[in-house]
C-alpha cells in the first residue's frame, strides 16, 4: 500500500482547472508512448512539456507558476525512474 506518485491525482486537477492543456498534454504523452512504448518516459516528457503547453495557449502567468511548481514536485518524486531511463538504453 505505498501508493502512486501522485500523477493520477495531478491529472485530474488539472483537467478541472486547465483542461484544454491538460488534455493537449495528454495526447502528446501517447504520441511519444506509440514512438517509444515507455510509459515512464512518455510522461515524464509530457511533464516537462506541460509548461510550453500553457505558454502555447497564453494561459494565465498563475496557471504558470502552478504548473512549473507541480513538474518540480513530479521530477522530484520520479529521480529514480529518471534515474533507471538514463541508465538503460532505449529499445
Amino acid at each position: 500500500y505505498r501508493g502512486g506518485k501522485g500523477i493520477a491525482t495531478a491529472i485530474g486537477a488539472f483537467l478541472i482547472v486547465e483542461p484544454v492543456t491538460t488534455l493537449s498534454t495528454i495526447a502528446l504523452a501517447l504520441g511519444c508512448f506509440a514512438m517509444t512504448r515507455r510509459w515512464s518516459a512518455s510522461g515524464l516528457l509530457a511533464v516537462l512539456l506541460a509548461p510550453g503547453m500553457l505558454l502555447l495557449f497564453a494561459r494565465p502567468p498563475r496557471a504558470e507558476l502552478a504548473v512549473v511548481l507541480a513538474v518540480i514536485l513530479v521530477l522530484a518524486a520520479h529521480r529514480s525512474d529518471i534515474a533507471e531511463l538514463r541508465a538503460r538504453p532505449a529499445p
